[in-house]
């Protein structure tokens, strides 16, 4: 799978264009393996237990891709909005989720991009591994702002390398990047929010943090 995209190693640690993301949706309607893969079910049942509430009001789900997660996460929130980079990929989530009105799709790329509303659940499912440090820093400043009070942030990334895009593999040290930038998230967030959940699996780590008051 995607065995053309090594030509994309030339990207490590710049920012990826978007024809990079588009092309890895040409080649697969579901390249991660989303709908089949026991890693992405067992990821997303630990992501929804991982949750400290049964509902939430309004909330922001960062790289959405096809809309698996996005699904079941809209039967606990009152309003949520999911966002790709890819529209190939939001036309299939928006397809899988026709029958929830409660959720919302748009193309946008985080963090240049940002709804302009306020959020008490923001979900960061392996998406750090494509983001530059200075996107990391400028995302941190974007939750500063959206995140309510006492609302939450969950991070979920990979433990393994072997179950990443082999494109994304050659680039970097997807490993150590991934748990680099999520310590790096946690500890530049540490001054409006902290840990209060955490989990580290085979395949994959979690943490979810909270909004501190002041």
């Amino acid at each position: 799978m995607l065995k053309k995209m090594h030509k994309y190693k030339s990207f490590a640690g710049m920012h990826i264009p978007d024809h990079v993301f588009e092309n890895i949706y040409a080649t697969s309607s579901d390249p991660y393996g989303y709908t089949h893969r026991d890693y992405e079910r067992q990821k997303r049942s630990s992501t929804l237990a991982a949750l400290s509430r049964d509902r939430y009001m309004n909330a922001f789900e960062i790289g959405c891709s096809i809309g698996v997660l996005t699904g079941l996460l809209g039967e606990r929130c009152d309003s949520l909005l999911s966002v790709d980079i890819v529209e190939r990929a939001l036309q299939q989530a928006r397809q899988r989720c026709a029958a929830e009105p409660n959720v919302r799709f748009a193309r946008m790329r985080v963090p240049d991009e940002w709804p302009n509303e306020s959020f008490d659940l923001i979900v960061i499912s392996e998406v750090l591994y494509y983001l530059t440090v200075s996107e990391l820093e400028r995302l941190v400043q974007r939750l500063r702002s959206a995140l309510r009070s006492s609302g939450e942030i969950i991070l979920v990334h990979s433990r393994w390398t072997g179950l990443l895009p082999k494109w994304l593999q050659r680039s970097i040290p997807v490993l150590s990047k991934a748990n680099r930038l999520h310590d790096q998230l946690i500890a530049l967030t540490s001054d409006f929010a902290r840990v209060i959940g955490h989990q580290q699996h085979n395949d994959f780590r979690l943490d979810l943090l909270r909004r501190i008051e002041p």
